[in-house]
């Protein structure tokens, strides 16, 4: 039974490692964990405040780098930026600066954001705001592709100014 259980293990991290016939070196591994982990700190941020916008420069349609997110997100911005942007201190991203090279990706390069925001409003209903957004790293050549190239990259992620949140993380570097 152990030696059954062992192989299988074997078998699933092989694939793991190697599926579409390529291998993924750490630092693709590392970069897909730390944009997974920023998309799911975004999510509950929005989840628990009711949208994203507070996050995001007061712009409908933009792309920037992520390192006010991440330090807001993981409690390392200054106290002022706390105090209008997470006032309640919490801690929605897991990272500690010094264990993630500043917050950085393991190219030393910062995340990248970028995001759309629609009104929405239907007869006798109030307007809601929704924005689309994608997390991405930009992968071993450090050119920003917009989650394109050999970026590292979420799916978009859709964001209801009422907190829903839809979307998930790619399960590579993007061809």
């Amino acid at each position: 039974m152990k030696t059954t259980f062992v192989i299988v293990l074997i078998i699933m991290l092989a694939w793991i490692v190697f599926r579409d016939g390529r291998h993924i070196d750490w630092k693709t591994g590392n970069a897909r964990s730390s944009v997974r982990d920023i998309v799911v700190g975004v999510a509950v941020y929005c989840e628990e405040r009711n949208g994203i916008s507070d996050l995001l420069s007061n712009q409908s349609l933009g792309v920037q780098q992520a390192d006010e997110i991440v330090a807001i997100l993981s409690l390392n911005a200054s106290d002022e930026i706390l105090a209008k942007k997470n006032p309640e201190r919490r801690r929605y991203l897991d990272w500690n600066a010094g264990l993630k090279a500043g917050l950085k990706d393991p190219w030393a390069e910062s995340f990248m954001i970028g995001w759309c925001q629609d009104v929405v409003s239907e007869k006798g209903q109030s307007k809601s705001e929704i924005y689309t957004f994608l997390v991405w790293s930009k992968g071993p050549n450090r050119i920003n592709e917009f989650g394109k190239g050999d970026d590292v990259s979420s799916i978009k992620i859709m964001s209801l100014s009422s907190g829903a949140m839809h979307g998930g993380v790619s399960g590579r570097a993007n061809p």
